[in-house]
């Protein structure tokens, strides 16, 4: 039989040169530039609101063209999710050196190159001097019942061209490798406990606290809400949490599915978690408006977001990636803690930027 693989990539990359207009033999820079140069040209949001579905579509083919002709040239497979045959031997760090090959650049104080000039000033017309923000924090209730809903619902709207879910490739990794023997442990010794104090099975399995347990041994709703996304458009998703950080916090995991653990929670009467979902998002709204965290009764602020280190780590993932050759909008996706206005959070950490603050609850 002929082979058809290698005429079938060589059709593409010929299409995709002729998308953006490269010769045979561009190199990576000259790729990176005709991507920023028809980004400038074509993106729907710089344009009319007539001509935005063309524009759309338009601006999908030059991403698919632009993403083929990146990962033909670094040699970088694009598998959304390793083979789970070799994730015994899965090395999170290596994977995502692998996933993601283009270096990260250090962080700029200036503006990256690529976000296009706002149209001059004609009869008397007064513009912003500011160009749009590239950069959207949304801040999530990370055991939001309604979170996958929410989330879908919030990137169809705010369409950003790259995710920066607050996940680590440690914590992706792990939950893949032993979440669904942690779930049937959980079942096992749920099942023990309810023996043991004579509740229903059915009962203990409503309980919001179980349920939260269950949902934190799975991937989080950001992450398969984001996942269906970049199946969707042409858009990406990095994982941008400390693996360091994720691994500390992991290790407390079988000590949560104990039989004493599961004991304690079963049996006092807990308030719904829907009315501390409901609670988390009321403070968020009040807390992010505020411009300055003293300003901010100590009663009412929020907990530490996990330290100034890991802050700091999430704070450089996004300047790298601001001052990388990326798409126009960048979007992170985490729990809203990290976007309170206290100095040491990320939202502080990355002000330069002026990003936009969202609440998920908000969609």
């Amino acid at each position: 039989m002929p082979n058809t693989r290698g005429s079938d990539l060589a059709a593409r990359l010929k299409a995709a040169r002729e998308t953006l207009g490269l010769p045979s033999q561009a190199s990576c820079r000259q790729l990176q530039e005709a991507y920023h140069r028809l980004g400038r040209q074509h993106h729907p949001d710089l344009g009319s609101a007539a001509g935005r579905i063309e524009a759309t579509e338009r601006m999908k083919r030059i991403n698919a063209a632009y993403e083929v002709l990146k990962h033909y040239m670094e040699q970088v497979p694009i598998p959304l999710e390793p083979d789970p045959d070799q994730l015994a031997a899965f090395d999170p760090e290596a994977w995502w050196r692998d996933r993601f090959a283009t270096p990260l650049r250090p962080p700029m104080n200036r503006r990256p190159p690529g976000v296009p000039p706002l149209p001059a000033a004609t009869d008397g017309a007064r513009h912003n001097p500011e160009p749009p923000s590239r950069l959207i924090l949304l801040g999530t209730v990370h055991h939001d019942r309604a979170g996958f809903r929410r989330t879908l619902c919030a990137l169809a709207r705010l369409r950003p061209d790259r995710i920066l879910l607050e996940l680590s490739p440690f914590a992706w990794a792990f939950r893949q490798r032993h979440g669904a023997r942690l779930q049937r442990t959980l079942m096992a010794n749920l099942k023990i406990i309810c023996r043991r104090h004579r509740v229903p099975l059915a009962r203990a399995l409503r309980h919001p606290e179980i349920q939260l347990i269950q949902r934190q041994l799975a991937l989080p709703f950001e992450y398969r809400a984001a996942l269906r996304y970049t199946r969707q458009t042409p858009a990406s998703l990095l994982l941008i949490d400390s693996s360091a950080a994720s691994s500390a916090y992991l290790k407390t995991w079988p000590e949560l599915i104990a039989t004493d653990n599961l004991a304690r929670l079963l049996l006092p009467c807990e308030p719904n978690r829907r009315d501390s979902v409901t609670g988390q998002y009321r403070q968020a709204e009040r807390l992010l408006d505020q411009a300055r965290i003293q300003d901010v009764p100590p009663a009412t602020r929020p907990p530490a977001a996990a330290g100034s280190a890991r802050e700091g780590y999430l704070a450089r993932q996004i300047e790298c990636a601001m001052a990388g050759p990326l798409p126009y909008r960048l979007l992170y996706l985490g729990g809203w803690q990290h976007l309170s206005p206290q100095p040491n959070c990320l939202r502080s950490l990355v002000a330069a930027h002026r990003p936009r603050i969202e609440l998920l609850n908000t969609f």
